[in-house]
C-alpha cells in the first residue's frame, strides 16, 4: 500500500507545471528594471522568488525581491541616455527629459550603490522557457 501511495505522490509531482527557474526569474527581474543592453547604467543581484501565483497554464504571477546595483554615477547615467541624439535644441530638450525621468525613478545615485526592490511580474511560457510578459498588466 505504501508503494501506490509514494508511486501515485510521484506521478503528481511528475505532473504538476514547473515553475520559473532562478535564472529566468534573474533575466525577468533584470529586463523588468532595463538592466540589459549597452546602455544599462543597474543590474540586478540576489534575485529571491517571495511569492507566485498561477493565473493559467502558461501565465504566472510573481513577486521578486532583488538587488539594483548601478554601474554608474547618475551624471553619467543621464548623458548616456541622449548621447546618441543630434545636438540640436529638440535633442537637448529630450535628453533633459530623460535625466529628469531618471531622477523621479532612482533618485540620485552613485557607482557601486545597492538598493533593494520588490517588484510584482507577468511570466508567461513559451517555447524558450518562462519570460517576462509584453503587457505587464
Amino acid at each position: 500500500m505504501k508503494k501506490f501511495w509514494l508511486a501515485t505522490l510521484l506521478f503528481l509531482a511528475a505532473c504538476s507545471p514547473s515553475g520559473p527557474s532562478q535564472t529566468e526569474l534573474e533575466r525577468a527581474a533584470a529586463l523588468a528594471e532595463g538592466a540589459v543592453g549597452k546602455d544599462a547604467f543597474l543590474r540586478t543581484d540576489k534575485v529571491r522568488l517571495l511569492d507566485s501565483r498561477l493565473l493559467d497554464k502558461d501565465r504566472l504571477e510573481v513577486a521578486l525581491a532583488y538587488d539594483i546595483v548601478f554601474t554608474k554615477d547618475f551624471p553619467e547615467a543621464a548623458h548616456d541616455l541622449g548621447a546618441g541624439l543630434a545636438p540640436d535644441l529638440f535633442a537637448r530638450f529630450g535628453s533633459s527629459l530623460a535625466a529628469m525621468s531618471l531622477k523621479m525613478e532612482y533618485g540620485l545615485f552613485r557607482k557601486g550603490e545597492r538598493r533593494q526592490r520588490q517588484q510584482h511580474l507577468l511570466l508567461e511560457k513559451g517555447k524558450e522557457g518562462w519570460q517576462l510578459a509584453d503587457k505587464q498588466q
